[in-house]
């Protein structure tokens, strides 16, 4: 009788939901926006939302931690920000900085055709361009993002362009990384029509909206629209609620969530792998669990870096300049923050940006901060033309797990998630190591998981 009034207990005190999910970074946000008129409740176990988006404001200047802006191309994003009524805090990256650079040692080449002609590329390059593209496909179904590039635009185009370009943009390695995963966009084209050219001109253009395309961010920073998201729906999104287990009874899941339960129909996570795989290991296979563990998230350095307008001797400006390979400089890119968005630095002060670490640089990540912050200043003293380095202002935050690898252990676990979900009905992940790691990415993919579970 006793062990039956207890069971009756448990279950009096459990609460059903339709939708739980797990994680209020911005795809969980989304998702919360796209299931407003749904069953549904978020568990965030930090006391903020945002995930990865860490915007602080210090001093006069705002500090962008995490993705430092947003491109405005896809539909989805210009969508949502007209939903969420943000289009009149849009802060448009200055039309004068849309000059990249190339960084070669501490010189730093425009990104022009006739630099690119008579400084980088060569003569491979032009007979790649001169035919289209087109090349002979690879049987290759795990190409790398080096080898495609190679194949497709020659050996200097890779080297000199497209190495950079990853490692700045993503912390990734060219070699280990696959285009498939990696350059979705650019793998179908190819698999379609063998050319990058022609596939570009022949890709459908998104309807025109009302609001521009561009680089942008917010009035303040793009941590707003993750506010502005939550205050939208905060009775249905719990903070500093860390789930302690899950497992799964007939057809639901259960969940505990400090010490209470509850169950769902549908289990939505949009955590990391690295914490999903601990809250899973109880009832998915081993196979999948593994293939959850080994998605590789580099350690990453994000250094903050405010020097007086007085001292830059440098004029040349624009979005920033990633770093060609280069034995002497551990950073792999930098932007010019304050020049795209000039009330993001203090009066008088200039805002630069700088990554170091990365996929290819693990053993960075031991190194005293001090040390590199140091090392930092001396390289961008030497790029910027500054003589003067004691005004010069540093603060940084150190990723231990940055951004998600699309590399062979990620296609692994694509192909170990197209098994699962064949026999776990209504477990889905919803993350930026699944479709995408770009925030329009994240976007997207949370209304199209939406649609889903509102169909």
């Amino acid at each position: 009788m006793f062990v039956g009034e207890l069971i009756n207990n448990m279950q009096s005190q459990e609460k059903y939901i339709e939708t739980i999910i797990i994680g209020a970074g911005i795809s969980g946000l989304c998702l919360s926006h796209h299931l407003k008129d749904h069953d549904y409740l978020i568990f965030e176990s930090s006391d903020v939302v945002g995930g990865k988006i860490t915007t602080q404001f210090s001093d006069g200047s705002l500090f962008e931690y995490g993705p430092n802006s947003l491109m405005l191309r896809s539909n989805d994003v210009k969508d949502l920000i007209s939903e969420l009524n943000l289009e009149n805090d849009l802060v448009f990256a200055q039309k004068s900085s849309s000059a990249r650079y190339l960084a070669k040692g501490t010189s730093l080449i425009k990104i022009t055709p006739l630099n690119l002609i008579t400084k980088i590329l060569d003569f491979n390059f032009f007979y790649k361009i001169l035919t289209l593209t087109y090349t002979k496909k690879t049987t290759d179904e795990n190409e790398t993002v080096f080898d495609f590039f190679q194949r497709k635009l020659g050996t200097a185009f890779t080297k000199y362009i497209i190495t950079p370009f990853v490692s700045g943009i993503y912390a990734g390695d060219p070699h280990k990384l696959l285009i498939k995963g990696a350059f979705k966009k650019i793998f179908q084209l190819e698999k379609e029509y063998n050319s990058l050219i022609i596939g570009a001109l022949s890709s459908k253009k998104q309807k025109k909206h009302k609001i521009d395309s561009g680089i942008a961010s917010f009035k303040e920073g793009l941590i707003q629209i993750c506010n502005t998201l939550y205050e939208n729906s905060k009775n249905k999104i719990l903070c500093n609620r860390k789930v302690q287990s899950i497992t799964k009874v007939n057809d639901k899941y259960k969940i505990t969530v400090n010490d209470k339960i509850y169950s769902c129909k549908n289990l939505i996570l949009t955590i990391p792998a690295y914490n999903a795989s601990s809250l899973l290991k109880g009832f998915l296979p081993e196979t999948f669990i593994y293939s959850l563990d080994k998605i590789n998230y580099p350690w990453l350095m994000v250094a903050q870096v405010l020097i007086p307008k007085t001292e830059i001797k440098l004029n040349n400006r624009g979005f920033g300049f990633l770093q060609i390979p280069d034995k002497n400089s551990k950073v792999l890119g930098c932007l010019f923050n304050s020049y795209m968005f000039p009330k993001k630095a203090k009066p008088g002060y200039e805002l630069f940006t700088c990554f170091v670490g990365g996929s290819k640089s693990p053993g960075f990540k031991d190194i005293p901060t001090k040390q590199l912050q140091s090392e930092v200043i001396d390289y961008l003293a030497q790029v910027l033309k500054i003589n003067n380095t004691k005004s010069i202002q540093i603060t940084s935050m150190n990723w231990e797990q940055s951004i998600p690898q699309y590399d062979q252990n990620q296609n692994n676990f694509s192909q170990q998630l197209l098994k699962m979900t064949e026999c776990q009905k209504n477990l889905y992940f919803c993350s930026n190591y699944v479709s995408g790691v770009s925030l329009p990415d994240c976007i997207s993919n949370a209304k199209n998981m939406a649609n889903l579970i509102n169909s």
